[in-house]
């Protein structure tokens, strides 16, 4: 019976943390992920999500970024690509949303809304730094 509760009250604990996150519009990288790369980047991040047959170019498996740059992961070029509302040149055509720009409208375009904007941006960008493979 203890062992039941335990599991019970950890359970429940967890469930007020997210809830709580949740409330204050805190989302993991993962659920962001998710919720707005999956479709395209598929649900482990190998570049087979359901749209991207109708891209028709190549999405980039995900999980290799640190191996394609002599194993560092290069947060901040990922972090400006998901952003997207750089001035600064990217090598190669866009073609995914400008998540800065719509994170930022979704919260509901001030100031407030693009710190939240931001903070998602980083935890897309810290997820898929978590996700990286070597081999």
């Amino acid at each position: 019976m203890g062992t039941k509760l335990l599991i019970f009250v950890v359970v429940a604990s967890m469930t007020v943390m997210i809830a709580a996150c949740q409330s204050h519009g805190l989302q993991s990288g993962q659920t962001l992920f998710l919720e707005n790369c999956a479709n395209c980047h598929g649900v482990y991040a190998e570049g087979d999500g359901p749209a991207s047959v109708d891209i028709g170019l190549p999405i980039p498996d995900l999980r290799y970024l640190a191996q394609s740059n002599a194993g560092i992961f290069p947060a901040d070029l990922v972090y400006q690509i998901i952003d997207g509302q750089s001035d600064d040149e990217i090598h190669f055509p866009r073609r995914m949303p400008v998540w800065g720009y719509e994170f930022s409208i979704r919260e509901g375009d001030d100031d407030a809304a693009e710190s939240r904007a931001r903070e998602k941006i980083q935890a897309l960008t810290d997820y898929l730094q978590s996700i990286q493979q070597t081999h």
